[in-house]
Protein backbone atom coordinates (compact mmCIF):
# COMPACT_ATOMS: atom_id res chain seq x y z
CA UNK A 1 0.00 0.00 0.00
CA UNK A 2 1.28 3.33 -0.85
CA UNK A 3 2.24 5.74 1.72
CA UNK A 4 2.80 9.51 2.02
CA UNK A 5 5.38 11.02 4.18
CA UNK A 6 5.04 11.73 7.56
CA UNK A 7 1.98 10.84 9.54
CA UNK A 8 -0.12 11.09 6.85
CA UNK A 9 -3.03 8.65 6.27
CA UNK A 10 -2.10 5.73 3.22
CA UNK A 11 -3.04 6.53 -0.27
CA UNK A 12 -6.55 4.05 -1.08
CA UNK A 13 -7.27 3.99 -4.46
CA UNK A 14 -11.22 4.08 -4.57
CA UNK A 15 -10.81 1.96 -8.03
CA UNK A 16 -8.86 -0.76 -6.96
CA UNK A 17 -9.90 -3.74 -8.52
CA UNK A 18 -12.20 -6.38 -6.00
CA UNK A 19 -11.71 -10.43 -7.35
CA UNK A 20 -15.41 -11.84 -6.69
CA UNK A 21 -15.38 -15.46 -6.70
CA UNK A 22 -18.89 -17.30 -8.11
CA UNK A 23 -20.58 -20.33 -6.17
CA UNK A 24 -20.80 -22.23 -9.57
CA UNK A 25 -15.90 -22.03 -9.52
CA UNK A 26 -14.83 -25.69 -10.10
CA UNK A 27 -11.57 -24.73 -8.61
CA UNK A 28 -9.75 -25.97 -11.92
CA UNK A 29 -6.67 -23.81 -11.14
CA UNK A 30 -6.93 -21.84 -14.75
CA UNK A 31 -6.65 -18.56 -13.36
CA UNK A 32 -4.46 -19.37 -10.17
CA UNK A 33 -2.06 -20.21 -13.52
CA UNK A 34 -2.39 -16.99 -15.75
CA UNK A 35 -2.59 -14.16 -12.90
CA UNK A 36 0.52 -12.40 -13.39
CA UNK A 37 0.70 -11.01 -9.51
CA UNK A 38 -0.57 -14.21 -7.73
CA UNK A 39 -3.45 -12.91 -6.42
CA UNK A 40 -5.36 -16.47 -6.19
CA UNK A 41 -4.55 -20.10 -4.77
CA UNK A 42 -6.19 -23.04 -4.75
CA UNK A 43 -6.79 -25.12 -1.32
CA UNK A 44 -8.48 -27.67 -0.15
CA UNK A 45 -10.63 -27.70 -3.32
CA UNK A 46 -11.76 -24.32 -3.53
CA UNK A 47 -10.43 -20.96 -4.81
CA UNK A 48 -9.26 -18.10 -2.47
CA UNK A 49 -7.95 -14.49 -3.26
CA UNK A 50 -4.50 -14.07 -1.17
CA UNK A 51 -3.40 -10.81 -2.27
CA UNK A 52 -6.25 -8.61 -3.48
CA UNK A 53 -3.99 -5.54 -3.29
CA UNK A 54 -1.50 -6.82 -5.92
CA UNK A 55 -4.83 -7.36 -8.33
CA UNK A 56 -4.40 -4.17 -11.13
CA UNK A 57 -7.37 -5.42 -13.01
CA UNK A 58 -6.12 -7.00 -16.15
CA UNK A 59 -8.85 -9.52 -16.00
CA UNK A 60 -6.84 -12.60 -17.59
CA UNK A 61 -8.56 -14.31 -14.53
CA UNK A 62 -11.79 -14.11 -15.74
CA UNK A 63 -10.69 -14.26 -19.98
CA UNK A 64 -9.58 -17.66 -18.81
CA UNK A 65 -12.31 -19.03 -16.55
CA UNK A 66 -14.54 -22.01 -18.26
CA UNK A 67 -17.26 -21.04 -16.02
CA UNK A 68 -17.62 -17.49 -16.17
CA UNK A 69 -17.39 -18.23 -11.90
CA UNK A 70 -15.08 -15.21 -11.62
CA UNK A 71 -15.86 -11.42 -11.82
CA UNK A 72 -13.39 -8.62 -11.31
CA UNK A 73 -15.18 -5.35 -10.16
CA UNK A 74 -14.53 -1.67 -9.11
CA UNK A 75 -12.55 -0.71 -12.55
CA UNK A 76 -13.91 1.04 -15.33
CA UNK A 77 -13.59 -1.96 -18.13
Amino acid sequence: METLEGDEEPFINPMKPIIEILDHCNACGACVEICPVLCLKLNDGSLEVINEEACFGCRKCEDVCPEEAISIKGIVP
